[in-house]
């Protein structure tokens, strides 16, 4: 087991919110920063492939992870296309960057 992954995962939440007031301050971040926010989500995937190892029914938690992030993922293309429309008000990245860090910093407490 990789040590502190919950710490890991708290990281990248705070990442993504600091990514999303960032471009909406000053400029979109750099390609090093997708990067290293890449390199924390891989934290994400790695407590799944231990919430499966743990599944009792594998098929059955599969098929729920594979819907809830096809929904993730729907749901995300709406807002990004939202936030497209509006992406000369930067204050939406900054408010939805600040609920990003809000989030992490509930989920850390």
């Amino acid at each position: 087991m990789i040590p502190m992954f919950e710490s890991m995962i708290l990281l990248s939440v705070l990442f993504v919110g600091a990514s999303f007031v960032f471009g909406g301050l000053v400029r979109s971040p750099s390609k090093w920063a997708v990067c290293g926010l890449a390199a924390l989500a891989t934290f994400h995937g790695y407590v799944h492939i231990l919430e499966s190892s743990s599944a009792h029914g594998l098929g059955l938690y599969t098929l729920g992870f594979i819907s809830s992030s096809a929904m993730l993922y729907i749901s995300g293309q709406a807002i990004g296309q939202i936030m497209q429309r509006a992406a000369n008000n930067k204050r939406y990245c900054v408010v939805s960057g600040g609920g990003y860090i809000l989030l992490a910093l509930l989920l850390g407490l």
